[in-house]
């Protein structure tokens, strides 16, 4: 697509017919994107995506990346209706000044690509000289002078004015000035019409003007300035009608009068003071008509399902909708910061005779900022505070930790020997039961298959609700094996495991006056350091017992031992037989002695019995022969 510089302007105005509706509106100039477009209904600007989209050519799919004419699109729901009178429609091109392409230093480059920027960089050009020649300029002919505006302390209030002989741009009179005169601009006219001046010629009578002078007394001057308002003027003119003399001739009843004698009360005239606001004759204006009138009547239904009662006799307020009520508190805040509070509900009791800290806030929840906000963070804590002894502070915080998830934190900022914070459940039951539940902590978890799964609660139990003899339990379970199992039961004094009870290595168990009874080493060995009591021990490997044994009943192969029994030692009948060496080694033979064995070597033995080895033996044979001459 290549821009005609001839005809480029980025701007066009359609007009929508009272009553006819339109959903399409073309655009003849050129536009890269989206963004590029500007739609303007009676002055107020659209959102793209929200209330319309874009289409390139008539096609209605085409892609305008390089440049097209095409369409706008009114969304559903959101298609132009004319008002009264008529609409208007104005779509401009506004794109954003920023280079798309970097073409190469050498080489080839894609021509299309360069039209395309080029037209990009005469559709930005077109669009600033619209903007320019919609904006306040001096003319061609024009003297150069500065249209710089006033300091910002200088312009503060006022009107903008040019000097009388330079033509410059500078501060004016002040708005409340201005507005003054536009408020004597005002009688002036009132009294500047025909039927005034009129009025005025019949005054100018010598009795009406003998009467002004019975009238030109302070108190009468006072009371003329009171009337001389322009309100008051503006209502004179309202009551003078045919209409408002029949209605004052039907108020001009003793009942009427009366009633208005109750109305003309400092207070209820200081009330209709207050009402006579513009602003609220305003706002009345807008709530009169029939279907505001409409909807307050649907607001203050009580059929099936009103929308709203309010101000009950207690001062409560009630809200409901089919799809649940929601109260929106929010900032107005453009920028939110860490810190910042978004909304919050406060508690008082304003009206306390005694004052102080009892009328001051005695609770609150706040949602506070727990980051600045960005397009990607609004990470937020709610807040809860209560008060003591002076305004409410904060007891409790619900935080979503970036790293740990939702955090639920208890503050308690008392000193001493005092509770900490304290997480109580209450159970009210007006039939307690052996076996109710008192409170549980439960941990789910989703499993591979996407299910969620209770892995592990806490829970306890009461066992025994008979008063002065209540009894409970704990009870941990896990998941072991896809099944809830008991891991821990603790009731009264006791823990029962559902499985192993694991100690680390060099751990203990004992009791208070003695911590290590019982200690497991890392290689499972375990030691008592008091005696071992216990009604039956039964071992199946080696016992070694390097004390003196003492059993009050004993079993040796099947034979029954009751009475304690004392070995004795020595070479006797019925004696046992103790080794009586100190230097015992392999291979050797035992001999008796007068206290028991003792160990032998070969040599030892041959000596004993007069014996000699064979080599020695064969030697002497030997040599016996050779004496015998053999």
């Amino acid at each position: 697509m290549t821009i005609s510089t001839a005809d480029n302007t980025p701007r066009i105005s359609y007009t929508v017919a009272q009553g006819a509706t339109q959903t399409a509106f073309a655009v003849p100039f050129e536009f890269f994107a989206d963004a590029d477009l500007n739609f303007y209904v009676d002055g107020t600007k659209k959102s793209l995506a929200t209330h319309y989209t874009t289409s390139a050519n008539a096609q209605n799919n085409l892609a305008h990346s390089s440049g097209t004419t095409g369409y706008i699109h009114t969304t559903t729901d959101n298609s132009i209706t004319g008002a009264t009178g008529g609409s208007t429609v104005v779509i401009t091109r506004d794109i954003a000044f920023a280079r798309t392409t970097d073409f190469p230093t050498a080489g080839a480059f894609d021509v299309d690509t360069l039209n395309t920027e080029l037209d990009r960089i005469t559709a930005i050009a077109s669009d600033l000289e619209d903007l320019a020649s919609r904006s306040v300029r001096l003319l061609d002919y024009d003297s150069e002078v500065s249209m710089e505006l006033p300091a910002l302390a200088s312009r503060k209030g006022t009107v903008l004015g040019f000097n009388a002989s330079t033509g410059v741009a500078e501060a004016g009179p002040s708005i409340t000035a201005v507005q003054s005169l536009a408020d004597v601009t005002t009688s002036i006219n009132l009294l500047g019409t025909s039927a005034v001046v009129e009025d005025m010629g019949i005054l100018a009578t010598d009795a009406n003007v003998t009467a002004m002078g019975h009238l030109g007394t302070s108190a009468n001057v006072t009371a003329m300035g009171l009337l001389g308002t322009s309100a008051v003027v503006t209502d004179m003119e309202l009551l003078g009608t045919e209409a408002c003399v029949a209605d004052m001739a039907i108020l001009a009843t003793a009942d009427n009068v009366a009633n208005m004698a109750l109305l003309a009360t400092t207070d209820i005239i200081s009330d209709l003071n207050t009402l006579a606001d513009s602003d609220i004759v305003e706002d009345l204006n807008l709530l009169a008509t029939s279907t505001v009138i409409a909807d307050m009547a649907t607001l203050a239904g009580s059929g099936a399902n009103p929308n709203i009662t309010t101000l009950t006799a207690n001062g409560d307020i009630t809200a409901k909708t089919a799809d649940g009520a929601i109260l929106k508190l929010q900032t107005t805040h453009t920028t939110v910061a860490d810190g910042d509070v978004l909304g919050g509900i406060e508690f008082s009791a304003p009206d306390e005779s005694d004052g102080t800290d009892a009328i001051t806030t005695s609770a609150s929840i706040i949602a506070e900022a727990d980051e600045t906000f960005a397009a990607d963070a609004n990470r937020t804590d709610l807040v809860f505070k209560l008060g003591d002894s002076g305004a409410a502070t904060e007891k409790m915080r619900l935080t979503n930790d970036t790293t740990n998830g939702p955090e639920l934190i208890l503050t308690h900022d008392k000193d001493g020997n005092t509770y900490g914070p304290q997480l109580v459940f209450d159970r009210v039951s007006a039939s307690p039961a052996d076996d109710d539940r008192g409170g549980q902590l439960t941990w789910k978890f989703k499993n591979d298959a996407d299910q969620t799964t209770v892995w592990s609660y806490i829970r306890y139990r009461f066992t025994d609700v008979s008063a002065d003899s209540e009894d409970g339990k704990w009870e941990f379970v896990s998941r072991v094996d896809g099944t809830s199992t008991d891991a821990l039961i603790l009731t009264g004094n006791l823990a029962t495991f559902g499985g192993s009870l694991v100690v680390a290595n060099g751990g203990t168990i004992g009791s208070a006056s003695d911590t290590d009874a019982m200690t497991i080493a890392s290689n499972g060995q375990v030691t008592f350091s008091q005696t071992l009591i216990g009604t039956d021990l039964d071992i199946s490997g080696d016992v070694d017992i390097d004390g003196t044994l003492e059993a009050d009943a004993m079993t040796l192969n099947g034979t029954a031992i009751t009475t304690t029994a004392t070995l004795a030692t020595g070479i006797s009948n019925t004696n046992v037989v103790k080794i009586d060496s100190s230097s015992v080694a392999d291979d050797e033979y035992a001999r008796f002695t007068a206290n028991g064995l003792e160990s032998r070597s070969t040599s030892e033995v041959l000596s004993d019995i007069g014996a000699t080895t064979a080599t020695a033996a064969a030697d002497e044979a030997t040599a016996l022969a050779i004496a015998l001459g053999g």
